[in-house]
This record gives C-alpha cells, sequence and structure tokens, in this order.
C-alpha cells in the first residue's frame, strides 16, 4: 500500500522519470515475449521473469494489463486505486526490481567495457536527492549511513539499497510476498492474522486480469500515453 496516512500517493518529478523509465523497459520487454509468442507453440517456454513470482506466473498478456491498471494510478492523480491487492502491489515491485537489475547490466559493462553509460544511476540520484537521502545520518544502529553512492560505483548492493529504500517510501509492508504462507494455511488461521495485521480478506485471492485481446489492446494505449507523459 502506498506509504501515506492519507492514502495513496501519486508519484512525482525525478522519482516519477525513474519509475516511468522501468515501466518503459518492462514494458518493452513484455511486448517481445508477445511477439516471440507468435512462433512459439507454447508462450510460458519463454517468458521474460522479473524475480518476482506473483507476477512473474501471469501470462503476459495479463502483466501487461495489470500494469496499465497499476500505472494509471501510480501517475495519475485523478484516478483512484480500485483496491489493494497482492497481484497489483507485486506488479510495481517489478519496476523497483528492474531498476537494480539495469543497474547491474551498467555496473557490468563498465567494468568489462569501459562504457561511459550512466543512465540508471543518474536516474537513482536524482531520485534520492529528491528525497534528501544524500544527506549523511545515523541509523537505527547509531553508525553513521555515509550518503548515496557516487555516479561511477560500481557496488550494486549499494545502488540496490538505495532503490529499495526509494521502494519502502513506497509501500508500508510486503505482504505480498507472504502470499503462499497465507493461501497454504487453514482458512480460519489465515483469517485472524489477516484481522491482526490489518489485510483486506481478497487481497491474497483477487483473480489474475482478463487479458482478452480488446483488453489488452486498451492496456497497450494505457500505457503508451503513460509512458509519454512528462512527470511534474
Amino acid at each position: 500500500m502506498w506509504r501515506t496516512p492519507e492514502g495513496e500517493r501519486v508519484l512525482k518529478g525525478a522519482e516519477a522519470r525513474l519509475v516511468r523509465a522501468s515501466l518503459s523497459s518492462v514494458v518493452a520487454m513484455l511486448e517481445e515475449d508477445l511477439d516471440a509468442a507468435q512462433w512459439l507453440d507454447d508462450e510460458e517456454d519463454w517468458p521474460t521473469a522479473f524475480g518476482v513470482p506473483l507476477f512473474d506466473e501471469l501470462e503476459t498478456a495479463q502483466r501487461l494489463v495489470l500494469l496499465a491498471d497499476v500505472g494509471r494510478a501510480m501517475f495519475n492523480p485523478r484516478v483512484p486505486w480500485s483496491r489493494h491487492t497482492a497481484m497489483a502491489e507485486a506488479a510495481v515491485y517489478v519496476l523497483y526490481e528492474n531498476i537494480v537489475d539495469k543497474i547491474g547490466i551498467e555496473i557490468a559493462r563498465q567494468v568489462k567495457h569501459g562504457c561511459e553509460l550512466r543512465k540508471w544511476r543518474r536516474m537513482v540520484l536524482a531520485a534520492c536527492r529528491q528525497w534528501d537521502f544524500d544527506e549523511d545520518c545515523d541509523d537505527i544502529g547509531g553508525e553513521v549511513d555515509a550518503g548515496i553512492p557516487d555516479l561511477d560505483s560500481t557496488d550494486v548492493g549499494r545502488w540496490s539499497d538505495e532503490v529499495f529504500a526509494l521502494a519502502d517510501l513506497v509501500f508500508w509492508d510486503r505482504d505480498w510476498e507472504m502470499t503462499d504462507v497465507f493461501l497454504d494455511a487453514p482458512p480460519d488461521v489465515a483469517a485472524n492474522v489477516r484481522r491482526q495485521v490489518g489485510i483486506d480478506d481478497d487481497y491474497f485471492v483477487a483473480v489474475a486480469p482478463l487479458a482478452t485481446k480488446r483488453r489488452l489492446r486498451t492496456a497497450q494505449r494505457t500505457l503508451t500515453k503513460i509512458m509519454k507523459r512528462k512527470p511534474r
């Protein structure tokens, strides 16, 4: 869920540019999967995986429809979230996982070939500075946090920490990671735990979006509009 007392938060500024760039990257990969599926007998033999099982288990068309739904709410203040589900929040988290992956690719190319590309790291730094991450501070253990890394840093771990710190500004928690635990638990036990931690009854069981040809085309048009909009 969005990390604000008032409810959902719309992404803006450098933060929005970063996440929108990741959305464009993820959509491009899924579109390639759709094109490849036309030449394969079984699309599921060749799906792109993003490291978030709840999202990766969906069909490619379903993932595009889901990204269109959450993308509209993430970037448009006039579009409220219909409801929060594990599946929808996992789709948002994929965008942050993808940023880390892209930074890893940048760094690998820098180390091996001396490439000058710093696109993703530059966007992460801008988003971090939007939230004053560049200020040194004491963490809970009393140790000094050295602040955000230098643009040329090849420490993937430090960049990952910054990206997921940005994700933590969006999410209160990562309940979607517990989907299997709740679905495997006895119904009365699962219901009791959900009530105690404030999780809606249908959070884990919401069905995957329908991905008819018509709805897929609508989702693709929506995603194109989202990716072309300039952040405020």
